[in-house]
């Protein structure tokens, strides 16, 4: 994690340095992702969550120029429930370099990568310790609709996590509100 840290960091000085100018603003937003299905690769076979719940997100950001950021954001991806008395609670807390190009005064695409801090809680069932740290990447467009609010897309992958038990693919569709400073 320490290393990939360090690399989004030098790489965030190294883009940052030849712009123009620097945006020097700060961003919230929130976003709700597509309705999330569980399967747990595991021994006994493959289980599927009986629910779908939605992956809520909230993140904030700083632009430290028009094309470069750093963000950094919470999803609570929900709580899956299984046919036999169990549950479990996925979320992750992220931090990652963001590019940012415009078309035009409207229209922008991006893309993030960093990393992604994973914690799986678990009732009901032992899957092994499924929490760890992996890699971030996401790939989306945005809309401005006006000087401070743009609705974007974007698919994000926060990686696979696995243990000895099962595996967790944690990858969503995500449409999110921003608000610029």
């Amino acid at each position: 994690m320490n290393k990939l840290v360090c690399t989004a960091a030098l790489l965030a000085a190294t883009l940052s340095a030849p712009a123009v100018r620097a945006a020097d603003t700060f961003y919230l937003g929130a976003g709700i992702g597509t309705r999330g299905t569980l399967n747990l690769d595991t021994p006994a076979g493959k289980i599927q969550n009986t629910n779908h719940p939605r992956p809520l997100r909230v993140f904030g950001g700083y632009n430290l120029t028009d094309n470069f950021a750093i963000e950094a954001g919470y999803i609570d991806f929900g709580k899956y429930k299984f046919s036999v008395p169990s549950t479990v609670d996925i979320s992750t807390f992220h931090i990652a370099a963001r590019g940012n190009i415009k078309f035009g005064e409207s229209w922008s695409v991006f893309a993030k990568a960093g990393a992604s801090r994973i914690k799986v809680e678990q009732t009901g069932v032992n899957l092994g310790d499924l929490s760890d740290t992996r890699p971030l990447l996401g790939i989306g467009a945005g809309y401005a609709v006006t000087k401070n609010i743009a609705l974007e897309l974007e698919f994000l992958d926060s990686g696979t996590v696995k243990s000895e038990k099962g595996k967790l693919n944690l990858r969503q569709v995500q449409a999110s509100v921003r608000y610029t400073f």
